[in-house]
């Protein structure tokens, strides 16, 4: 009889510790799915905080070195800029940029100059909500 008491208790905590043991596993599935989920958040963050980065670079270059330029743009910052436009890979970016560079007379570049510059403030704005 005293065997198969111990047998019983034997067989109880076996079967204990097999319940705990899955619960552990369970949980630390369930963690490693939320560190996974949390590591794509702050990749898609740094993703976001980046491209905010390009494009207010883009508008600190078209404000302070286009916009506000005593003479005639060097053509580094031409360069500079269509890099960094190109490095974004938005096309309506690239859109508006090339209507600005390629105005054909004032009216038409400060019009194009304008809607580049509302486009940009619009994206950065978009993406800090």
């Amino acid at each position: 009889m005293k065997q198969k008491i111990i047998i019983i208790a034997l067989s109880v905590a076996v079967v204990l510790f097999a319940g705990a043991f899955f619960l552990k596993i369970q949980k630390n599935r369930f963690l490693q799915k939320q560190v996974a989920a949390l590591q794509i958040q702050g990749d898609q963050r740094r993703a976001l905080w980046n491209s905010v980065q390009l494009e207010a670079g883009i508008l600190d270059i078209f404000v302070s070195d286009i916009l506000l330029a005593k003479k005639e743009i060097p053509l580094s910052v031409r360069v500079k800029i269509e890099e960094k436009i190109k490095a974004t890979d938005d096309v309506e970016l690239k859109r508006r940029w090339s209507a600005f560079a390629e105005s054909k007379n004032q009216e038409e570049g400060q019009k194009a100059g304008e809607e580049l510059l509302r486009y940009l403030v619009s994206n950065i704005r978009k993406k800090m909500e």
